[in-house]
């Protein structure tokens, strides 16, 4: 259930359904090759959320561009706001979803450049009280098997992975047809020029090194893309994504521990 779309009856109501479990999905708004929207993850995280949610109800937050994305603020229509700022409005946000019942909170992210940003938010949930948990979980999550199953119905491996590729533009396919445009894939733009793989391959991270290998803002070849393997991926994602929702409405240890945890720190022991 989206929260929008709620009067203030039944949004005291569903608090019953969904125990307290609320979804706050993140994007961004970016470039996604030549051919995707900049929207694309936004797109994607929403339409996970809400079929995930048809299966295992949970309360779906308004979609915002919370993603960390400052690495493509040299291509246009990048909407890069302040890390801080985003900290800020994500603790505020589950400030308020907390007072207003909701304390297990799910951020679904679709955004691959916000991971680091998004464990780190929930890391810091224990510098201080906070009457509510969060927990980070990846909104393309695939098992082995699954990804089998996938390749199968692709009809081999993909040439490269990872954004704008033959994925997410099927995915883009299925939810927001209108809005893709194939003829405008550049296949030259897709794979990564390598500049700085020296240090990658010794384990060694960068934030420049995303630029380095794709500055054109798409990494693997989309072609072949289509709304029938967007429609297994997104159905794909959403019955795993409920599987997580039903065993986090069942988890009553976590905001327990954290509890133990907030009061064990007001009197450290040896």
């Amino acid at each position: 259930m989206n929260w929008e779309d709620l009067t203030a009856s039944e949004f005291k109501d569903s608090l019953k359904v969904t125990k307290g479990v609320a979804i706050i999905p993140v994007g961004c708004l970016e470039k996604h090759g030549n051919q995707l929207p900049l929207g694309t993850d936004m797109f994607i995280a929403k339409a996970i959320a809400n079929k995930a949610c048809t299966i295992e109800e949970a309360l779906v937050v308004p979609i915002a561009p919370y993603g960390i994305i400052s690495e493509a603020q040299h291509r246009c229509g990048c909407l890069s706001l302040s890390s801080k700022l985003q900290y800020e409005i994500l603790e505020e946000l589950c400030d308020e979803l907390a007072r207003n019942g909701y304390k297990k909170i799910i951020i679904l992210n679709s955004h691959g450049g916000a991971i680091n940003f998004m464990n780190y938010f929930a890391q810091s949930r224990l510098e201080k009280y906070h009457p509510y948990i969060v927990y980070v979980y990846r909104a393309h999550t695939l098992t082995e098997s699954q990804r089998k199953e996938f390749l199968k119905l692709n009809g081999g491996p993909l040439k490269g992975s990872g954004h704008a590729d033959l994925m997410e533009t099927s995915e883009i396919l299925y939810t927001n047809n209108e809005t893709v445009h194939l003829d405008r894939i550049d296949p030259s733009q897709t794979m990564p020029l390598l500049r700085n793989e020296f240090l990658a391959e010794n384990n060694v991270f960068t934030a420049i090194g995303w630029y380095g290998n794709y500055p054109y803002h798409i990494a693997g070849d989309p072609t072949g893309a289509s709304a029938l393997k967007g429609e297994y991926l997104i159905n794909t994602y959403a019955d795993n994504l409920s599987k997580v929702i039903k065993m986090i409405k069942e988890d009553d240890i976590s905001l327990k521990m954290q509890e133990e945890f907030y009061k064990k720190t007001l009197n450290p022991e040896v």
